[in-house]
C-alpha cells in the first residue's frame, strides 16, 4: 500500500476512521472524503492529521457528482466506501462510480466486507436498559458482536464467541451494577419496532417493510437448534474472523466486555 493513494468514505465514523488511521500507518497516502470538510476525526488530532499527511476532499457519498469530482481530484487507486441507508437508490450511482477505482485494480481486486452485527449497535437498547427492562423480538437469536474500531482495523474481526442479546445484556447489566430484565416481544410488535427504526434510520418508507422483514429473517435463521432455513445470512466464521483481525491489523479481535 506504500504511497498509495487512498480515498476514505465516513472517517467521522467509528469504522471509517479506523479505516483512514490504519491505511496512513500503513504507508498511504489518505484523502478524506467529507461531506463537511472541516469536521474533526474521531481519534485524529489536528496535529496528527498535518503530521500524517492526511488531505480532505469534499464529497458527499449520496451525491454522485460530487464522488466523481472527488476521485478525479484526488487520483485515488484505492477507495473505502460504505453503504447509505439514507440513499434512495441503495447508492447504485455511487457504485457505478466507484466502478472507475475498480477498473483500476483489475478483476476481482477488491473487497467487501460484510460484519454480522456491529457491537455498537447494542445502544439502541440504552433507554429500555436505564428502566432496567429490555423488551425485544427473538432475545435468544445469536450474533457475534464485532467492534467497529476492529472493523476498520482490518477486514471486520469477530468476538471468538457468540452472544444472544440476553448475554450482552447481561455484559452491560455486569459492568453497571445492575440486574436488567429481558422480555421477548412477538413478532407483530418486533415488526413494528424495526420499521420504526429503520423510517428513522433514514431508509427510504418503500423499504422500511422490506428491511424489516429481512432482518426477522435473519434473527430467525440465527436461533440454536431452529429448523428455519430461509435465513440468507452467511455466519457464524468467529474462528477465521479473529485470525483475520490478527493477520491484518496484528492485534486480538476486542471482546464485547472491553
Amino acid at each position: 500500500m506504500s504511497s498509495t493513494k487512498t480515498l476514505i468514505f465516513g472517517a467521522t465514523g467509528a469504522v471509517g476512521s479506523a479505516t483512514a488511521r490504519t491505511a496512513q500507518e500503513h504507508g498511504a497516502k489518505v484523502i478524506l472524503a467529507r461531506r463537511c470538510i472541516s469536521k474533526p476525526i474521531p481519534g485524529l488530532t489536528s496535529a496528527q492529521e498535518q503530521a500524517g499527511g492526511f488531505e480532505r476532499v469534499q464529497a458527499d457519498p449520496l451525491d454522485p457528482d460530487s464522488v466523481r469530482a472527488a476521485v478525479m481530484k484526488s487520483g485515488a487507486k484505492h477507495a473505502f466506501i460504505y453503504a447509505a441507508l439514507q440513499s434512495t437508490d441503495y447508492m447504485r450511482a455511487t457504485i457505478e462510480i466507484e466502478k472507475n477505482i475498480a477498473d483500476i485494480f483489475g478483476p476481482q481486486k477488491w473487497v467487501r466486507v460484510r460484519p454480522g452485527w456491529f457491537a455498537s449497535n447494542t445502544s439502541q437498547w440504552k433507554p429500555m436498559i436505564a428502566d432496567g427492562k429490555v423488551k425485544i423480538l427473538y432475545p435468544y437469536a445469536t450474533f457475534e458482536l464485532i467492534s467497529p474500531e476492529d472493523i476498520g482495523r482490518g477486514c471486520g474481526a469477530i468476538t471468538g464467541r457468540q452472544f444472544d442479546p440476553r448475554d450482552a445484556i447481561a455484559a452491560i447489566g455486569k459492568v453497571l451494577g445492575r440486574d436488567i430484565r429481558v422480555t421477548a416481544l412477538n413478532e407483530d410488535v418486533g415488526f413494528e419496532k424495526m420499521a420504526n427504526h429503520f423510517a428513522g434510520a433514514g431508509v427510504p418508507e418503500s423499504a422500511t417493510n422490506d428491511a424489516a422483514t429481512f432482518f426477522i429473517t435473519v434473527l430467525k435463521g440465527r436461533i440454536p437448534g431452529d429448523t428455519f432455513t430461509g435465513c440468507i445470512y452467511i455466519g457464524p466464521a468467529y474462528e477465521e474472523g479473529q485470525n483475520n483481525i490478527l493477520e491484518c491489523a496484528g492485534q486480538k479481535a476486542t471482546t464485547f466486555e472491553d
